[in-house]
């Protein structure tokens, strides 16, 4: 429980941090600065584990800020809670049920390119710092939870695709793939890779994620003029 109310002060305090910043630069740069929420769903899976696909359901929630930097380049910084992890119920292939649920802390910073002429599609590119604050897993319904040591931070890359719906609406959908595992495995692997991006990824659990986002711009106007 302490756990978690730190984690809601710290989420309170940035909510409170972006929103002056923004306001504070309201007079002199009233169409370069934006503040927004965010919310979606996420599709989960993790590299590593013995399952494939994104079968866990999971979702997402916090608030942003752009500066609208060049006409077609937004630079955009936010703090979300995103929920990531893997899930298998038995099937005849295999008869074992798992579910991994993982609450980060997330602070993405994106950029956001806008093009062509109207500029209602847009293209993300960027970098996540996220905090893992709590977890809860089950292996054949059995609750293991804290059986395993987890890393408390992550690190990933994220790769977007959206669409400008009008003046105060987008939708995007995003890959966010873990490029630090926030599990080692217990033993190294035995297996060499000869490729050096297939040993980085060989070291532990990694999470890929794919995230369908739905933003709203509650200040300004998120139409680049």
């Amino acid at each position: 429980m302490n756990k978690m109310n730190w984690v809601v002060k710290f989420f309170i305090a940035i909510i409170f941090a972006c929103s002056a910043i923004i306001f504070s630069y309201a007079q002199s740069n009233e169409k370069r600065f934006f503040i927004g929420v965010s919310a979606g769903l996420t599709g989960c899976q993790v590299h590593g584990d013995s399952y494939s696909g994104y079968n866990k359901l999971g979702f997402l929630g916090g608030v942003f800020v752009h500066y609208k930097w060049f006409q077609n380049i937004i630079p955009q910084v936010g703090i979300i809670y995103i929920q990531k992890g893997s899930r298998h119920n038995p099937d005849s292939a295999n008869l074992s049920q798992y579910l991994l649920r993982l609450h980060f802390i997330e602070i993405p910073m994106n950029v956001k390119f806008l093009f062509l002429k109207k500029k209602k599609l847009f293209i993300t590119i960027g970098h996540s710092i996220a905090y893992l604050f709590d977890y809860f897993e089950e292996t054949n319904y059995l609750n293991t939870t804290h059986s395993v040591k987890n890393e408390k931070f992550e690190f990933s890359i994220n790769t977007g695709f959206g669409y400008q719906i009008n003046d105060y609406f987008n939708i995007e959908l995003r890959a966010n793939n873990g490029y630090t595992p926030f599990r080692y495995f217990a033993f190294p692997s035995n297996i060499y890779y000869n490729n050096p991006i297939a040993r980085m990824f060989n070291k532990g659990l990694y999470n890929n994620i794919l995230e369908l986002i739905f933003t709203y711009h509650i200040y300004g106007k998120s139409k680049e003029e």
